[in-house]
């Protein structure tokens, strides 16, 4: 009888780690991604370019601002989320990029002198 109480309790603590490690995951699951791609502009001066989840993140462990300091382990942790939901949005940021690049340098050229 002791044995299988031991081997029940047992088993509910590994699931209650299983059950903390995904509410964990799920919480901090490319929290950087998510606010460099938003348009309110909250993600630590990184509005534009790829991997933009990566470098917030970065930036907010570099340089954290004080209502941002206690986060800074988080921040760490979800680095490597960011960095995979990063990689997911990197065709479209790629196109974003080459876009802007494109319509930067596709300003109307001055005339040509004409001078002989």
């Amino acid at each position: 009888m002791d044995k299988i109480f031991r081997q029940e309790q047992c088993q509910f603590v590994k699931v209650t780690q299983l059950m903390f490690g995904i509410l964990l995951a799920a919480i901090c699951s490319g929290c950087g991604t998510i606010a460099s791609h938003d348009d309110q502009e909250v993600s630590g001066g990184v509005y534009h370019g790829v991997y933009r989840g990566v470098r917030a993140d970065w930036q907010w462990i570099a340089h954290p601002e004080p209502e941002t300091e206690l986060g800074v382990p988080f921040y760490c942790f979800d680095v490597p989320f960011s960095f995979v939901a990063d990689t997911f949005y990197l065709p479209f940021d790629t196109i974003t990029v080459m876009e802007k690049s494109d319509a930067k340098t596709n300003i109307a050229p001055e005339p040509a002198s004409t001078a002989h």
